[in-house]
């Protein structure tokens, strides 16, 4: 008799594995070390499978292990579900967070997991250090250029947004076109991704999500 394998995307790198979180065995994990890294943000939804409510916590430690055979085919967690963070410990990386990302060959914006890096002296109040190349590779031998957009609606924002493009790119976007229905001034050139400060002081990040497309389409529009 044949038996089910339980398979997902890595939580961290989108690798389609067979091991997962051993704790609440709804998110998967290619390795100890991904595991160990989305931790500080899988910790806050992660509980006890087949726990009853009140023997469920959202703290814990979650340890990895590998289960070849499941017959429970459930798809994993939704990594995107909390908006919340919690600080890492000095020596493990920072979680990924949620950003909108605009692909010049997509019609519609998409969320996506950009990951962080700590800042590069550990003891100092510097934002992280988002990893853009993935989905900005260097056009035109220029690196990704931002803006930060502190305005929107006619209103100051509470939580920025941190837009990156491509300057060196040629193609027009074709999902910020559909955005602004064509009326932008000026075209907008190659991928577009869109991160969101946590707060004014831009130390940090929390999830992006499509309630801030409004304020991003207003930019596009407005740029020239």
């Amino acid at each position: 008799m044949s038996s089910f394998v339980k398979r997902g995307p890595c939580a961290v790198c989108g690798q389609v594995t067979s091991n997962w979180c051993s704790r609440c065995q709804n998110r998967f994990y290619c390795s100890p070390q991904h595991l160990q890294q989305d931790w500080p943000r899988h910790r806050l939804t992660c509980m006890v499978a087949n726990a009853p409510p009140q023997q469920q916590s959202n703290y814990g430690y979650s340890s990895y292990a590998p289960h070849q055979q499941h017959h429970d085919a459930s798809p994993p967690a939704d990594p995107y579900h909390s908006s919340r963070t919690t600080p890492s410990p000095p020596s493990a990386p920072i979680a990924a967070f949620s950003a909108l990302y605009f692909s010049k060959h997509e019609e519609h914006p998409r969320i996506v997991s950009v990951s962080c890096l700590p800042p590069a002296n550990p003891g100092s109040s510097m934002c992280p250090r988002p990893v853009v190349g993935t989905f900005l590779p260097s056009s035109g031998g220029q690196p990704p250029a931002s803006i930060v957009l502190q305005q929107g609606l006619g209103c100051k924002l509470r939580y920025p947004l941190h837009v990156w493009y491509c300057p060196g790119s040629s193609t027009t976007n074709r999902a910020i076109w559909r955005l602004t229905s064509g009326q932008a001034t000026r075209p907008w050139k190659g991928d577009v991704l869109v991160m969101k400060y946590s707060g004014g002081r831009r130390q940090g990040y929390i999830d992006a999500t499509s309630l801030d497309l409004p304020a991003l389409a207003q930019f596009f529009l407005s740029q020239r």
